[in-house]
């Protein structure tokens, strides 16, 4: 067309400008799954041997079993645990046999000492209050009766001097009666020699050994009350290791009951079977589906038992694309496996 020419309007398409809304859509693929399922694991520590197993996709009920593992080793591990229960406890009821016996004994020691201490204050009470007065008004006695012997040996010797002047007695007898005075003037001396050794030696003496004997006995008693204590706490901590040794393997009995009833598996709800394996593409690389034989381990997800109410659909929005999306927005949904239909949910949730 020419720089003059005007174009013809019927060759030029035109429409109406009207205000309306604008729709800006992002467009993914993603994945529909359950929008709550149950998860069977295996509560088996380490590794457990599948010995029975439901088929994957068989309808279950709450209950039902499915899956059993290998528990032999648990088995012979639980009456190995039993036999050293019973011993635990058997050791647990001599300890506390051997705890009574250590406190019975405390007490018998102890009350045994105090009565020595009792007695050796006694003794030294009693021979201050009582065998020393009295031994001592037996040695003055003593000393009274010599000296009475003594005077009258003197008035009979001094009789027998005049009588023998006098020729009404012998040389002899007149000797006889001086002896007789010597005799008792030496006992008089003896007398008072034991009187002076009784209150100047003896006394002092047994009054030391009196509180010597306390003093050993005080301390006795002292060692008597350490021992007892010290017994008794050592049986006391011998009955808490004992217990704590019983608790210990009690749990651990309990444990191993508690694995072997964890063989078999039981379906917490209704639902259909689906094997972790095949949802999340195995375990490790392995795309097998489980199956008998092979060996699982503790807290692996076995399988699923997805809710058949609500659904979910899991899209990968590339992160350009991640302004556009809130929560709340609406959804359209559609399926390969169900063509020309529409269905249509709301953004629940978007990953951090």
């Amino acid at each position: 067309m020419g720089g003059g020419e005007v174009a013809n309007p019927a060759s030029v398409y035109s429409a109406e400008v009207k205000r309306g809304p604008l729709v800006i859509s992002v467009t993914q693929t993603g994945t529909i799954k359950a929008a709550s399922q149950a998860v069977v694991k295996s509560e088996i520590e380490g590794m457990a041997t599948i010995l029975e197993l439901v088929p994957e996709g068989e309808k279950v009920s709450a209950g039902d079993l499915l899956i059993s593992l290998d528990t032999s080793k648990l088995q012979d591990d639980r009456v190995t645990a039993e036999i050293k229960v019973r011993n635990d406890e058997s050791d647990l009821l001599q300890a506390n046999e051997e705890l009574a016996v250590k406190e019975n004994q405390a007490i018998a020691d102890v009350s045994a000492a105090e009565l020595d201490l009792r007695f050796a204050i006694e003794d030294h009470k009693k021979y201050m209050e009582g065998d020393f007065p009295k031994e001592l008004k037996q040695a003055q006695n003593k000393i009274v009766i010599a000296d009475a012997e003594l005077k009258r040996s003197q008035e009979k010797r001094r009789g027998s001097e005049r009588l023998y002047e006098a020729d009404f007695i012998s040389f002899s007898e007149l000797e006889a009666d001086r002896l007789s005075e010597q005799k008792n003037q030496l006992d008089l001396e003896l007398a008072r020699q034991a009187a002076d050794l009784l209150e100047g030696w003896t006394y002092r003496r047994k009054i030391d050994e009196f509180e010597s004997d306390i003093e050993q006995k005080t301390m006795a008693l002292e060692r008597a009350r350490r021992k007892a204590t010290a017994d008794v706490a050592q049986a006391n901590a011998r009955v808490s290791a004992r217990q704590a040794e019983l608790r210990r393997e009690q749990l651990r009995l309990d444990n191993i009951v508690r694995q072997i009833g964890a063989g078999n598996i039981y379906a917490p709800t209704d639902g259909m079977v689906v094997y972790a394996t095949s949802s999340q593409g195995g375990w490790r690389g392995n795309q097998e589906p489980l199956e008998p034989g092979q060996s699982v381990r503790e807290r692996q997800e076995l399988i699923y038992l997805p809710d058949d109410v609500d659904r979910i659909a899991e899209v990968s929005i590339h992160e350009s694309q991640l302004d556009k999306i809130r929560v709340g927005q609406k959804a359209r949904i559609t399926l390969d496996a169900v063509p020309g239909a529409v269905f249509w949910g709301e953004v629940e949730t978007i990953a951090p």
